[in-house]
């Protein structure tokens, strides 16, 4: 969506993603992963909290800003991105590619009303280890990626310590005991359909 400034102001981009990530493990303790149910004061299902309502509370400030007829000198635009787990790659990199880019940008993603006003940026690595299944029963060689990946462990917690200590912050980090986090977000075993 695009509000157009009368000119000379800068613009704002109010920036939220609308995918979500798997609606594994099942099952939902309270409802399924796409019900929408209101139970109480509370709206369950996946993506309810990160970050739909960011979405549709940015919708609704381009309605009031409209409906009260507030002129603004610069252009605001709300945006609905995809792939925020990935890097934005095919979300919020495509919308630059096509053109927009705005002086400033506010991603109301949950912060338990912290404000950041500087991210620390991310990577994602998918790491598979491939082994051989089965029971010895014959003296066959079973070759165990557990073994593999317990090494690996041990070198991304090497490297988690050595990124921190880098010198060159972003001054906004640079009194943050551990400003950058290695996430090791999930670890599947066993026979995996490709």
């Amino acid at each position: 969506a695009h509000l157009k400034g009368s000119g000379g102001g800068k613009s704002l981009m109010l920036s939220s993603h609308i995918d979500t990530v798997t609606r594994m493990p099942l099952p939902w303790a309270i409802s399924s992963p796409f019900s929408g149910e209101v139970k109480g004061d509370r709206l369950y299902g996946r993506g309810s909290y990160d970050m739909k309502g960011s979405l549709a509370a940015s919708a609704i400030l381009l309605k009031i800003i409209h409906e009260n007829s507030i002129h603004l000198a610069g252009d605001v635009y709300v945006e609905s991105v995809v792939d925020e787990e990935n890097a934005g790659a095919n979300g919020t990199l495509a919308s630059r590619l096509r053109g927009y880019i705005p002086d400033l940008a506010i991603v109301p993603e949950p912060t338990n009303l912290d404000i950041c006003p500087h991210s620390k940026g991310g990577q994602v690595f998918e790491i598979d280890f491939q082994g051989r299944s089965g029971v010895r029963y014959s003296g066959e060689d079973i070759l165990n990626p557990i073994y593999a990946l317990a090494k690996i462990v041990t070198q991304i917690e090497k490297y988690e310590a050595w990124i921190n200590t880098d010198v060159s912050l972003p001054p906004l980090f640079s009194q943050t005991d551990k400003p950058r986090s290695v996430v090791l977000s999930k670890v599947k075993a066993g026979d995996l359909t490709p």
